[in-house]
């Protein structure tokens, strides 16, 4: 009887780069949400009741922001607006 060995392999993420990944990915979110926030043809209600929800990624992005920074990287203007 052969026997298989398997064997896990972990990939390390620096925590910066995984604070960076992601700011990335609630930037996107944000950035979808506010399209849709501000496209007149959506009824006012539908786009009220994302209000709360594009509140709280807003508040998740502001604390990725202070994350980053508490971990030693300047942000530039762009990655704020932009990502990284």
């Amino acid at each position: 009887m052969e026997k298989t060995l398997i064997v896990k392999a972990e990939i390390t993420i620096h925590p910066l780069e995984r604070l960076k990944a992601n700011y990335n990915e609630f930037l996107k979110r944000q950035k979808v949400l506010e399209s849709y926030l501000d496209d007149n043809s959506v009824p006012v209600e539908l786009r009220e009741a994302k209000i709360k929800e594009f509140k709280a990624i807003l508040s998740q992005l502001n604390q990725l922001l202070i994350d980053i920074v508490h971990s030693g990287h300047f942000l530039k203007c762009e990655e704020v607006l932009e990502g990284f």
